[in-house]
């Protein structure tokens, strides 16, 4: 039987509902028998055992680091003190990346997973690179382009990009027109 490890990241609700959608045709693609785990933390990791509740073994709460909201979404500046200091009840950033790490490798190395399917969980999608484990990573944007005014957290989309990238297949999670991505959104690189 093949077993599945799909890992929700926990910010927002789009990446559980992109999942969930997924979930649902992954018969009329998988043709073999198989049996799906589920990763994430807070609303997400409850609304899976509220859609599971016979399948608790299969649903494993994996404390991913998320930024600190804002006013008007993530707060950038508390977000980056949050690196080094405690903020909002989440411990240092370095600290929750370790146990995040660790956590996701413990159940990597018990599930021993046939395919991963990423929906913004970075660290699971190198843990497959590294393992040599089929991914699959569902995305609605890949290198953004910015605004000047953002032009500070360049760095940081250059190092997501290279992530994401060690995906074996990228998925691009779209709308119907006229809610489609735009090209702002989408800026492959010819290695990807």
């Amino acid at each position: 039987m093949l077993k599945i490890g799909e890992f929700i990241y926990p910010w927002g609700s789009g990446h559980y509902s992109r999942m969930m959608r997924l979930n649902q045709v992954l018969e009329d693609h998988i043709k073999e028998k198989f049996e799906v785990h589920f990763s994430s933390k807070d609303h997400v990791y409850e609304k899976l055992l509220k859609k599971f509740p016979d399948q608790k073994e299969k649903i494993h709460e994996i404390l991913m680091p998320t930024p600190i909201d804002g006013k008007f979404g993530p707060s950038v500046t508390m977000s980056l003190m949050n690196l080094l200091l405690p903020i909002s009840k989440n411990p240092p950033l370095v600290r929750q990346i370790a146990n995040y790490l660790r956590e996701e490798r413990k159940l990597y190395n018990k599930e021993k997973f046939d395919l991963v399917i990423n929906d913004g969980d970075m660290g699971s999608n190198i843990l497959a690179k590294n393992r040599n484990i089929p991914s699959l990573f569902v995305t609605n944007q890949f290198r953004p382009k910015l605004y000047n005014s953002r032009a500070y957290l360049y760095p940081s989309l250059i190092f997501v990009a290279k992530q994401i990238a060690k995906a074996t297949k990228i998925l691009v999670a779209d709308s119907p027109p006229p809610y489609t991505m735009c090209e702002y959104n989408l800026n492959f690189i010819n290695e990807v």
